[in-house]
């Protein structure tokens, strides 16, 4: 039996590289599994410091695998997160808010107070559409519906507020991190190496 001498560097090299491509993009499929299933742990809102509670369930249909760069000779790269254009709060859950959010076009901040007024503002321009009543109560401003004792309060007006972090990228890829280390074990990344 003879040994086979050909240098296979160029083959052994391409095998490599193809294998630790497909290591990243199940890499991101792991992450981006758990993100989601840290997005739909709750429905309910959430203390800061946890993940955010489902509301609309738009964080977590954004969050996408970005491939664009996994051809790339010197460095493949795969990125895993939210689509910041279409879910531009995705940053403010993660991090929390770098300082007071205040309002662009209005004096105050209508802050919902209950589900109902959640799902009223859902979709609108602007608060001023829904014709609700001011309300005075001590030193704070109420928007609501009805009159004395039927009053219905839905919004607290707010000059500014201040978000704390609700991350939630974070303690999921905490979670995959050794599902994603066992993707580039010796054994996968060698596959079909001999």
């Amino acid at each position: 039996m003879t040994a086979d001498r050909r240098w296979r560097g160029a083959e052994i090299k391409a095998k490599l590289e193809h294998n630790i491509r497909q290591a990243l993009v199940r890499s991101a499929i792991i992450a981006q599994q758990e993100i989601k299933r840290q997005l739909n742990k709750n429905s309910s809102p959430s203390a800061a410091g946890s993940p955010p509670g489902k509301d609309t369930g738009e964080l977590g249909r954004s969050i996408q695998i970005d491939i664009s760069k996994l051809n790339d000779r010197r460095f493949p790269e795969v990125r895993v997160g939210p689509d910041l254009i279409r879910v531009p709060y995705a940053r403010v859950q993660e991090f929390g808010s770098d300082g007071p959010i205040t309002p662009k076009t209005t004096k105050y901040l209508p802050v919902p107070l209950n589900k109902a007024a959640k799902n009223m503002r859902r979709g609108l321009k602007s608060i001023r559409s829904l014709n609700l009543t001011l309300f005075v109560r001590g030193k704070k401003l109420f928007l609501g519906k009805g009159k004395g004792k039927t009053a219905r309060f839905l919004f607290v007006l707010v000059k500014s507020v201040t978000l704390k972090a609700r991350p939630y990228i974070k303690p999921a890829l905490k979670i995959a991190r050794p599902k994603i280390a066992k993707e580039f074990s010796k054994d996968n990344l060698m596959r079909g190496i001999r």
